[in-house]
């Protein structure tokens, strides 16, 4: 029904006179008294006129939200223009009532009807809100899901866009794209499953495909085809101090995983710097000899790791921006695999000047270096350095697979020295398998006197 107002051509000044007055002359015209008869019946009513009243006085965003949910407007309005014109309908109902009191107990006083209670408006505003939900979501009901999405999304971008009004209807949104959220969930688990599987074999001694990257892009680009469907609510829980749950268990379940692909991959590396430090100089070369040829792809393939982590990482911060705690971790995790690829990159930068003059086979003068053994004895020339020194020019630098060796020690010592030579467990740790060495390299002939390094040419 229209308002009833508008069909007796009346304004809520009009006593009941002058209604009876514009009823007479509507009948007169009309060939149908029904609608007429109705509205004047409602409008002589003083608790069923409030209705009207509210109607009457209501700015226009009551007027073009009906209109928008009856798809009377001449042209459809944009996506902004629908989702101001729904946050205005809300803010609306949720802030007019003392306004409204106040113009309809004045037109009342005019019209010589009696005034209403505050009671009795609120409860027609809350009838209003029932109804214009109920019409709001069989408007929603009939349109794409991509309008749907894209009429929610512009919705919670508005300043101050909240009220209850819209509370309900965001719930119905939730209820509506249900099927599809989980989908788009399911979809981003799968693609991060897929990059997990390739880190996985690698850190299993296995090759890293190249696809790895491209995985985790297409885990990014579903991230987001995601958060266009979720972002919504995540933005409306946010607003009432909360977080949507099934947002934030994703990114934390997301967020460990990551952890432990870099965590395994560091370990890949780890052993390797282990088999480098632990075998014994005077053995036989074959696992130092198949650490060095297998650490620079190692470190190669790690870094990509890294990488790829980040790319995630990145994702779920743009993405995910709402959710305060989580962006706040993930910031952090950002900051801490920047810092461990800069030095990942840095050792492997080293490890490949060594490599290169090794393989040139250059004039290679031993002079400086020992490091570990120098932290750990305190000086560079002292009888157990003497020894080392000159197991490394007479033994070691006299095979390609030794000088190698020498090179990536080189690479790598100065690093673990500069870390943890000023720690008490590092110096305790190399100071026996040290000590057990010197004593089996003196047994073997090597000297523990006063030696200055050699230049050797091969």
């Amino acid at each position: 029904m229209k308002n009833a107002f508008e069909i007796l051509g009346a304004t809520p000044n009009d006593d009941n006179e002058r209604l009876q007055e514009l009823f007479e002359e509507q009948q007169l015209l009309a060939d149908d008294t029904t609608e007429i008869e109705l509205a004047y019946a409602e409008l002589s009513n003083p608790k069923k006129r409030i209705v009207h009243e509210v109607a009457y006085f209501a700015d226009k965003s009551l007027g073009n939200y009906v209109s928008l949910v009856k798809n009377e407007f001449p042209e459809r309005p944009n996506v902004s223009e629908t989702a101001q014109i729904i946050v205005d309908a809300g803010l609306f109902l949720e802030s007019a009532s003392d306004e409204l009191f106040e113009q309809i107990n004045d037109s009342r006083l005019i019209s010589d009807f009696p005034s209403i209670e505050e009671s009795d408006l609120t409860s027609i505003i809350e009838e209003l809100n029932n109804e214009y939900i109920s019409l709001g979501a069989t408007y929603f009901d009939g349109i794409s899901e991509k309008s749907l999405v894209s009429i929610f999304n512009a919705i919670v971008k508005i300043e101050d866009y909240q009220s209850y009004f819209i509370d309900d209807l965001i719930e119905h949104y939730r209820l509506k794209i249900e099927e599809s959220l989980q989908d788009k969930e399911n979809e981003c688990r799968e693609s991060f499953d897929e990059v997990e599987r390739h880190c996985d074999r690698f850190n299993n001694d296995g090759v890293l495909s190249y696809f790895v990257t491209e995985k985790a892009n297409q885990f990014v680009k579903e991230l987001k085809e995601w958060d266009k469907l979720a972002q919504p609510l995540q933005v409306n829980m946010q607003y009432h101090g909360g977080e949507d749950e099934e947002s934030s268990s994703f990114v934390h379940n997301i967020r460990n995983r990551v952890i432990d692909i870099v965590n395994s991959t560091q370990e890949v590396i780890g052993r390797l710097l282990n088999s480098l430090n632990q075998s014994n100089p005077y053995d036989a070369y074959i696992a130092r000899y198949q650490a060095v040829q297998q650490l620079p792809d190692k470190l190669k393939n790690s870094i990509t790791v890294i990488d790829v982590m980040l790319t995630i990482i990145n994702g779920l911060i743009s993405v995910f921006s709402e959710l305060d705690v989580a962006t706040e971790q993930l910031k952090k995790d950002k900051s801490d695999l920047t810092g461990l690829r800069s030095t990942l990159s840095n050792l492997n930068n080293q490890i490949e000047t060594a490599k290169r003059a090794a393989s040139q086979r250059p004039v290679y003068r031993s002079s400086g270096g020992c490091y570990v053994a120098t932290c750990v004895y305190g000086s560079y020339d002292c009888p157990e350095v003497w020894t080392l020194r000159r197991y490394r020019d007479y033994k070691l630098a006299k095979t390609w697979y030794g000088r190698a060796f020498i090179r990536l020690y080189y690479a790598v010592s100065p690093t673990l020295v500069k870390w943890f030579g000023k720690t008490k467990w590092f110096k305790k740790m190399w100071k026996g398998t040290l000590d057990r060495m010197v004593k089996n390299l003196e047994n073997k002939g090597f000297e523990n006197t006063p030696y200055n390094d050699k230049d050797w040419k091969k």
